[in-house]
């Protein structure tokens, strides 16, 4: 495994000294490309946005561009990043990282997401953190902790009333968990009419969230009246909703680096720089990734010139050692 996975980095490190640099319009027909090259990290973010549904040339751009930004400390760089690179077991680690730094810089959409990898019991304070900076889904899964106490009838209200407060956020699940409380009257006054609508308006064209719930109640008939029409044309609109992620990709986040800096994206050799001095999914190596800042400081980078003279040769940290 060793042995290939040293020819692997072999090859592409030929291809990358012997490639004639072309500039595909993925990466660089958009002038937020060039000033995230110059340094603005929001014009990274904005470049990633634009290409991250096009084509997989357009997503890898996409995933470039996160990347850096996110190293550069953007928390939502980071956020989006993690959502680009789908949701693989490969790429779990990475994934989480990114979570982990967006939630600490502030972005409660990464705390969510970061408290789904925990144990409950280590997730409540993510959760909370999301909810107290006002995104719905964090109150939700806050209400959800709650409820698991359903023995508590004032905890029942406390998750109602976590709830409201995450659908007024704009949270679907957060409005699918109040309309079905109060469609069965759970610890508070039961009010059938307005949890019908709460729960259907969480299952449209766009958001499929309460549509397998309301095709299995109009199926079966408990909570509403049995409609099997009703149920078939709720079932439909779930099937929507099965798309796998869109920047979901087999190749490693390394080797869409590496193909990004063949094609003269400093960006690209920034990541693979990065990831060859942190170890990030491939072996440490100090010199390769000296020539990939190098590289991207030619193209522009000031940041990866930075990086170049802080990191030590290998000769260097080889004589440190001793």
């Amino acid at each position: 495994m060793t042995r290939l996975l040293t020819c692997v980095l072999g090859c592409l490190l030929v291809s990358l000294c012997a490639c004639q640099k072309s500039k595909p319009d993925a990466y660089f027909n958009d002038p937020n490309h060039e000033d995230c090259v110059d340094g603005e990290l929001g014009a990274c973010t904005a470049f990633a946005q634009k290409n991250s549904d096009g084509t997989v040339a357009n997503r890898r751009a996409a995933l470039i561009a996160y990347r850096y930004a996110c190293h550069q400390g953007d928390a939502d760089a980071c956020t989006e990043l993690a959502i680009a690179l789908g949701d693989t077991q490969a790429k779990q680690r990475q994934i989480l990282t990114a979570l982990e730094k967006g939630c600490e810089g502030g972005n409660a959409e990464a705390c969510v997401k970061f408290g789904d990898s925990l144990p409950p019991y280590q997730a409540t304070d993510y959760y909370q953190r999301a909810c107290d900076g006002s995104n719905g889904d964090g109150c939700w899964h806050v209400a959800m902790q709650v409820r698991d106490l359903w023995r508590i009838e004032s905890k029942l209200q406390l998750a109602f009333d976590l709830e409201s407060k995450g659908c007024e956020m704009g949270s679907a699940n957060a409005c699918a968990a109040a309309g079905q409380a109060l469609l069965f009257g759970s610890g508070i006054e039961q009010d059938t009419a307005r949890g019908l609508k709460l729960l259907t308006d969480t299952c449209t064209p766009k958001v499929g969230v309460g549509c397998l719930r309301l095709a299995r109640m109009y199926e079966t008939g408990i909570g509403v009246g049995q409609d099997l029409a009703k149920a078939n044309e709720y079932y439909e609109t779930a099937s929507l909703h099965n798309a796998e992620p869109v920047a979901n990709s087999a190749a490693t986040a390394y080797v869409v680096y590496v193909d990004g800096c063949n094609q003269g994206d400093a960006l690209g050799c920034y990541n693979a720089g990065f990831a060859l001095a942190e170890g990030i999914d491939v072996p440490r190596n100090i010199t390769t990734s000296r020539e990939f800042f190098q590289q991207a400081c030619d193209e522009g980078l000031d940041t990866a010139c930075d990086k170049w003279s802080s990191i030590k040769p290998a000769k260097e940290v080889l004589r440190s050692s001793q």
